[in-house]
């Protein structure tokens, strides 16, 4: 991971608006949990109320406050989605700026024979493509995962006022779930997402010769050899991914399971703590439907890490870059530039 490092330390020089960004991703899933488990619990006491109401039984249920609650996550939810996504995209796009126009800063001091180095197609592919996959270091690999756990915190504190053996088992089950969807994931994909950002730039450059060469490969009879080797190199890269995506998809069948298999654990030992006469009814209902809500933090996962290695190639190839330097020494005292200049030519010959 040290090859990340560079890109973290410049996006800790946005730290604060990271961090709001963040907050706004961590109030969105918890205004979706306060959401859906206050419904439950809304929906159950109300009708547990009306049972009692037709036994004949007098009892007293404020419909306000509840009621008030849910407009409020559910406005707060809404909210908080738009201005997350404005807000943390804005920053993205600041700080791909910011690299681009560093990166285009770099290339300006180096010299034609380094920049011979590679083709003008693979500078381009770094200054775009490489950089464009950086984007998904915060949005995808850094917040979510801190978000979803701190969801996990919220919902098993919350489990853990009524029933704390329930909130520990919710925890280790869902835990583990995170680290599966995570670092699994991250394992899985490594290798294929990793050659992906290589095999864009080859693509690249073969494309681009294909079409600047037009003439020269014609007149070497190479045009369809050419365009066979391209489109050789495409389906390979099609291939690789559809493997990769076969992957991702497995890992988003698992996030779904996983919290549906914490939500029916749940549920069967809320039923039991209800029997028990430990639990209410509503609230029988609003721990497992507080957990069904986390799936909404844990959805994003599986394809945000299965990438990961492309993040980490593209981090590789970007500092080969940084670190590059002229061959072309800048003098310490530089001799000043005359005022007349002239040209004299002697010995010359041509042949």
């Amino acid at each position: 991971m040290s090859e990340l490092k560079p890109w973290l330390a410049l996006m800790m020089q946005r730290r604060m608006r990271l961090l709001l960004g963040a907050l706004l991703m961590a109030l969105t899933l918890f205004s979706a949990i306060g959401l859906l488990a206050l419904s439950g619990w809304f929906i159950t006491a109300t009708g547990v109320t009306a049972l009692l109401w037709a036994a004949g039984q007098k009892v007293m249920f404020d419909i306000y406050m509840p009621g008030s609650g849910i407009r409020f996550f559910a406005l707060t939810r809404t909210v908080a989605r738009y201005s997350e996504r404005v807000y943390n995209h804005n920053t993205v796009l600041s700080l791909l700026a910011d690299l681009r126009g560093r990166h285009f800063a770099a290339l300006t001091l180096l010299d034609g024979a380094t920049l011979s180095r590679l083709r003008a197609a693979q500078w381009l592919n770094r200054l775009t493509a490489d950089i464009d996959t950086l984007d998904t270091l915060y949005l995808r690999l850094l917040a979510p995962p801190l978000v979803a756990l701190l969801g996990i915190v919220l919902v098993c504190g919350l489990i853990a006022v009524f029933h704390v053996s329930l909130a520990l088992i919710a925890g280790a089950m869902l835990l583990s779930l995170l680290l599966a969807l995570t670092l699994g994931m991250a394992r899985l994909g490594l290798h294929y997402s990793a050659r992906r950002v290589g095999q864009l730039d080859a693509l690249r450059v073969l494309a681009v010769e294909q079409l600047q060469g037009q003439a020269e490969l014609a007149a070497a009879g190479a045009i369809e050899r050419h365009r066979q080797h391209l489109l050789a190199a495409s389906q390979q890269m099609l291939s690789e991914q559809l493997v990769l995506q076969g992957r991702v998809a497995c890992g988003q069948a698992l996030a779904t399971l996983g919290v549906m298999s914490t939500v029916a654990v749940c549920l069967f030992g809320t039923i039991q703590a209800y029997a028990a006469g430990v639990l209410s009814g509503p609230v029988m209902v609003m721990i497992p439907l507080a957990l069904m809500a986390l799936s909404e933090g844990f959805a994003g996962l599986p394809a945000a890490f299965a990438q990961g290695g492309a993040t980490r190639a593209a981090a590789t190839r970007l500092n080969q870059q940084v670190a590059m330097s002229s061959r072309l020494v800048e003098p310490l005292d530089p001799a000043p530039v005359p005022s007349e200049l002239s040209l004299h030519w002697q010995g010359v010959g041509v042949r």
